[in-house]
């Protein structure tokens, strides 16, 4: 019988121990400071002794989820561990519209759970040179300035004081502020920016970028659904890492 609990916080080095031998997306930044808000939604499965697998569900709100870092074990593998593990996550999250992402290989999985491709998610891989040629008029604020960010949100708190994480906003009129996040990911940064503006989007790149040596890998995503960092990825003639689908159990 597959035993499945709450993981503890001990364990999340054996997560990522696992999640990495797996060549998961792993964002262990974002999963440790997810973890100090939802610590009841990171899940760990054994049969006996023997660890089988994890899972993350977690409940974003009462209407929306999202799964990641679903894996079995090698040796569990094709035993009907993962559809267990999965229902599981499914009836942790009770009636709410749930998201995921997954490659190709483990597509036909989860269309049988329920879930649909949307859209696709790329990741684009940027390496930083020595120098940048790129200049703007536009000013920055940095985390401690900006007023918009929820400084009242535990997970942002943790996410933004880790020494390796940067935080800037536009100071704009605009209703809505274009900011960026760059943070640990991989063997380099992950940058995170939301926007509407393309031009505010390479600002907001280059701006986080400019503190890094030449040679750091630098990874954003991109969707059809906001064609700016698709552009913003042509433009700088970034390279197509890794694409996964963007998967819903309904819509």
């Amino acid at each position: 019988m597959l035993s499945i609990r709450a993981l503890k916080k001990e364990e999340l080095n054996l997560l990522f121990k696992h999640a990495y031998d797996a060549k998961l997306d792993v964002e262990e930044l974002h999963l440790r400071c997810q973890y100090t808000t939802h610590s009841d939604d990171f899940f760990i499965a054994h049969k006996d002794d023997d660890l089988v697998g994890f899972i993350v569900a977690l409940r974003h709100s009462d209407e929306f989820a999202f799964i990641s870092n679903f894996l079995i074990l090698p040796e569990f593998q094709k035993r009907g561990y993962g559809t267990l593990l999965l229902e599981f996550a499914l009836e942790h999250l009770q009636n709410r519209q749930i998201a995921l992402d997954s490659d190709a290989l483990y597509k036909s999985f989860y269309e049988k759970a329920g879930f649909r491709s949307y859209f696709d998610v790329d990741t684009f891989l940027y390496i930083t040179k020595k120098d940048s040629l790129y200049h703007t008029n536009l000013t920055f604020k940095n985390y401690q300035e900006s007023t918009s960010t929820n400084k009242t949100n535990p997970f942002l708190q943790c996410l933004v004081h880790n020494e390796k994480t940067t935080y800037i906003s536009l100071e704009t009129e605009e209703i809505l502020p274009s900011y960026g996040v760059s943070f640990t990911y991989k063997d380099g940064y992950k940058i995170v920016i939301d926007t509407q503006k393309y031009e505010h989007a390479k600002a907001i790149f280059f701006k986080l970028t400019q503190k890094f040596e030449r040679g750091i890998s630098i990874y954003i995503e991109a969707t059809k659904l906001n064609p700016i960092f698709l552009n913003l990825a042509y433009d700088l003639e970034m390279i197509l890492f890794s694409k996964s689908s963007r998967m819903y159990n309904k819509v």
